[in-house]
């Protein structure tokens, strides 16, 4: 390229006669004459603004001149790469660790005019009669449970011993209450591994009914978050299952749950407590996979009964 001199120069240093430029480029064997350019072909005198223009304009022919020289076959165009993205993004979607929270598709109902009168029927009586009235059972079951527990505390008020079994029996009394009033069919298979101390037992986690299910059967202790920011299920924590000796800790501070695996430890060597129960998978997945254990439950040094629950 022919120089030219920048802010500053006089018109008497600026080459007389035109100097022809010329840019090879070897991109598909493309070669590109740029026209002649001078001084006087633009507008305004010898500075910045000038040089600039010059290669602006230089720029604009060569990429002219590599559009023309292109092949369309070999070009490329953001569509090509759609494929592979959607590719990507259905692994991404289908994962493994998704799978387990994905809720299971549900059946078509088939509304057909004739059944119509069965269906709203079976309507009202499940949201009408049937709802209203588990409801009423279970309000019902916890206030009886709160007063048992008052007359326990008169009853054995130096007994402390008699007054957590007799509690731990009020309260498995209304766990089974509320549970046939849902209509529920609970199956065990196998035999309970027999109450010892340095003993947990450790389950999957699928709904939050977990826990009364296995206290169809036995007492258990569970170990889990403190829900503060919810008052009402925080009081039945706290008050309603106080004989249990439940272990409630705060995750997110640190202080909380070192003193939670201490609790843990002094809780599992005395055989006089509940039986200790742990969901490891720390999260509610659906009926069909478990997530991975976390290692807390399984550094203890205990024996480790487990649990399967469908």
């Amino acid at each position: 390229i022919a120089p030219l001199k920048l802010s500053g120069a006089k018109s008497s240093d600026l080459p007389k006669t035109p100097r022809r430029m010329s840019i090879q480029a070897s991109i598909h064997h493309v070669t590109l004459n740029q026209e002649e350019f001078t001084a006087s072909s633009f507008v305004g005198t010898g500075t910045g603004t000038q040089s600039l223009r010059i290669n602006r304009r230089i720029e604009q022919s060569y990429l002219e001149e590599i559009e023309k020289g292109r092949d369309p076959e070999k070009t490329f165009k953001l569509g090509d790469i759609l494929e592979n993205i959607n590719n990507g993004m259905q692994v991404i979607v289908d994962d493994d660790f998704s799978l387990c929270f994905k809720r299971p598709e549900r059946r078509s109902w088939n509304w057909n005019l004739y059944l119509f009168i069965f269906w709203a029927l079976g309507l009202i009586i499940r949201y009408v009669i049937l709802l209203p009235l588990r409801i009423l059972i279970m309000i019902i079951s916890i206030l009886l449970t709160m007063l048992q527990f008052w007359c326990w505390k008169k009853l054995f008020p130096n007994d402390p011993k008699k007054l957590e079994r007799w509690e731990l029996w009020s309260l498995q009394i209304c766990v089974q209450t509320i549970l046939a009033s849902w209509g529920a069919v609970i199956e065990y298979k196998g035999v309970i591994a027999s109450k010892k101390a340095n003993q947990i037992y450790v389950a999957n986690h699928t709904t939050m009914l977990d826990f009364l299910l296995l206290m169809y059967y036995a007492p258990f202790c569970v170990v889990g978050q403190l829900q503060s920011s919810r008052p009402l299920v925080a009081w039945f924590q706290t008050e309603l299952l106080k004989s249990l000796n439940c272990i409630w800790f705060n995750r997110s501070e640190q202080k909380d749950r070192a003193l939670a695996m201490k609790r843990i430890k002094e809780h599992i060597l005395d055989k006089s407590k509940p039986r200790l129960l742990i969901f490891p998978e720390g999260t509610c997945v659906n009926n069909e996979y478990c997530i991975q254990f976390k290692k807390g439950a399984f550094s203890l040094g205990c024996e480790i009964c487990p649990v399967a629950i469908k």
